[in-house]
């Protein structure tokens, strides 16, 4: 089951992530490259750009979760097994319904502007009931996810980015100790 949190991140965090991280750059990876052909229809979706986040970085908001009493990864010495980058999707881009994975995993929102006109929502399936929940995104809220050794999450997904903007997102995945090596933003 995912977790909505709102002000993940100290704001001083947030922010800096906001103004070092929200455009495309030449160097980020695409997602052509970078996830399963599933993730992007064969490649005939508009192409989404992932940012490896450098070790000190995932280490700063690691920490962060890690001490954070409200967060769902308090004292939880597995997160060190976390990777982290962030996702850019541009208009026309999305991100079909997929399960991650990863132990745990973590979106959160870095549009400080995102109305429900402009798509992009996270949305995941409820595995008992089926419903579809839509999670608008906010400025530093995020998903959570916190699974088990032997689950995969619910399915998930990123329905189009109607917004002439980027959709931009924080993402962590921290890995079962037996696949550290698994870079972040693969989805298998």
């Amino acid at each position: 089951m995912f977790k909505y949190i709102e002000n993940v991140l100290p704001i001083e965090l947030a922010e800096k992530m906001h103004a070092n991280h929200f455009e495309i750059n030449k160097s980020d990876k695409s997602s052509y490259d970078h996830w399963n052909s599933f993730s992007t229809c064969n490649n005939t979706l508009p192409e989404v750009y992932i940012e490896l986040l450098p070790k000190n970085v995932v280490l700063d908001i690691t920490a962060h979760l890690y001490n954070d009493p409200n967060s769902p990864f308090y004292g939880d010495k597995l997160i060190r097994n976390t990777d982290g980058a962030v996702q850019k999707y541009p208009s026309g881009s999305m991100l079909p319904m997929h399960r991650d994975s990863a132990l745990y995993s973590v979106t959160i929102f870095l549009n400080k502007e995102w109305s429900a006109e402009d798509g992009g929502q996270f949305i995941w399936q409820d595995e008992d009931t089926n419903i579809l929940n839509v999670i608008q995104p906010k400025f530093n809220c995020g998903i959570f996810y916190k699974g088990s050794m032997d689950t995969k999450s619910p399915y998930h997904g990123m329905p189009v980015n109607l917004s002439q903007n980027t959709r931009v997102g924080l993402q962590l995945f921290t890995w079962k100790p037996s696949n550290t090596a698994n870079p972040s933003g693969t989805f298998t």
